[in-house]
């Protein structure tokens, strides 16, 4: 069977120090509509690259709190005021809860919401059409995020173990920090899981 898979447009902006975070965008190539995932920085270049592809930004998805990932939100969302702001935590009043086993709709694309947790208690990752992981800080390109004991790195292994790395291995892995992988190589190779 010929399965026609969505046209889906990935972008990714790898910021330099001190935060050195990611942020990324996705977007449906039918409706052009598009989601900004963290918010660690909002720069023109973005600006004009979401114009130059015709884009509409019409959420923010957050992968968790932490501020390198959230220290250019108050610019992303007046850039954006129409677009929602999505996370795990009601960290602001006007934040849109997602929790495990929610699904988040940017246009035709459906991405399914997984609980990360472990580097923080917040933390989730978006998977979209099992193409596209935006994973934060739960999981690296050959790492985990980092956490403060012992029991949340063995909570973040698991949920990495069970959920992610039950994803297609072809599933590109987009991180809050450095390169992009996939999941057949960080089963692979990842010297955490091996």
């Amino acid at each position: 069977m010929n399965l026609r898979l969505k046209p889906l447009i990935v972008r990714s902006w790898m910021l330099d120090q001190p935060i050195e975070s990611n942020v990324h965008l996705i977007a449906c190539g039918e409706t052009r509509e598009a989601a900004h995932i963290d918010a660690g920085t909002f720069t023109d270049e973005m600006q004009q690259e979401i114009q130059k592809l015709g884009l509409k930004i019409t959420q923010i998805l957050l992968t968790h709190t932490h501020w390198d990932h959230v220290e250019a939100l108050d610019a992303m969302r007046a850039a954006h005021p129409d677009a929602p702001l999505v996370a795990s935590t009601a960290f602001q009043p006007d934040v849109k809860i997602v929790k495990e086993g929610d699904t988040v709709r940017v246009g035709n694309l459906n991405a399914r919401v997984f609980k990360t947790s472990g580097h923080t208690p917040d933390s989730i990752t978006y998977v979209f059409e099992d193409r596209v992981a935006f994973t934060g800080d739960a999981l690296f390109a050959g790492s985990i995020g980092g956490t403060s004991s012992d029991g949340l790195r063995a909570e973040e292994i698991g949920h990495i173990r069970e959920k992610l790395f039950s994803l297609p291995d072809a599933c590109e892995v987009r991180c809050g920090h450095g390169p992009a992988s996939t999941i057949g190589v960080e089963k692979a190779a990842n010297p955490f899981f091996n």
